[in-house]
């Protein structure tokens, strides 16, 4: 905001009614998916029954942490309970849900990494990612990084990243220790049994689910084998 021009703001979900009551009124079908993510503590009743009725059928949900003190230090301020209850009410409308999660922050203990995993193992998302944190130019965490851990950029490189399987370590923890939690992660979410008949049952595709077979393999065996 330059503060040049002066507009009215409103609220996201404000707009999620008005674009849900248009919809309607021109009496459009079509399907619509939001695999980015949306703000999830700001969902209520109202506008999880929007999302549906405009013809949603995915997504994304950014958890981050389920540090609330980390949710602090990276200034997202999310509410996790709140954003656990929005999850709710969208996968009740049949809505497929997908969730991002991070792990490796600076100063990120052994019991925070673990709070990660319950929230997101506890939640009602389909699927979830569990990626590495990687400290961007430009970004608050690479200036924090830069004044407070400047070993850790030494020999990072920003091309070709993936951002799970990324052997970038923020945390004063060993990196087996961090690693194995991101496996730790991937197990338990995904051996979930009912997470598996629910996304068996949820999934767009189905059929298409085993064609994820080597990424999940590939994730869940992170520093474990040298490739």
């Amino acid at each position: 905001h330059t503060g040049i021009h002066s507009f009215p703001t409103r609220r996201s979900s404000d707009l999620v009614l008005d674009f849900s009551e248009l919809v309607s009124k021109k009496g459009l079908k079509f399907k619509a998916a939001f695999p980015n993510a949306i703000r999830a503590d700001l969902v209520t009743e109202e506008v999880a029954e929007a999302f549906y009725n405009f013809g949603t059928y995915m997504c994304s949900f950014a958890l981050e942490t389920g540090s609330p003190r980390l949710q602090k230090f990276t200034h997202k301020n999310l509410d996790i309970p709140k954003f656990l209850n929005a999850i709710d009410m969208m996968t009740k409308k049949k809505i497929y849900a997908n969730g991002f999660c991070m792990m490796g922050f600076p100063t990120e203990t052994e019991e925070e990494l673990q709070m990660t995993i319950d929230v997101a193992d506890g939640s009602s998302l389909h699927t979830a990612s569990f990626f590495t944190v990687i400290p961007f130019p430009g970004t608050h965490l690479y200036d924090w990084v830069k004044q407070n851990k400047p070993e850790k950029l030494k020999d990072l490189r920003f091309t070709d990243l993936d951002f799970a399987d990324a052997r970038i370590n923020l945390t004063d923890l060993p990196d087996e220790v961090l690693f194995d939690y991101q496996r730790k992660a991937n197990k338990k979410f995904y051996t979930n049994p009912k997470r598996i008949v629910r996304l068996i049952k949820d999934y767009p595709k189905p059929f298409s689910l085993v064609v994820y077979a080597p990424i999940y393999f590939y994730r869940v065996t992170k520093g474990l084998l040298n490739i």
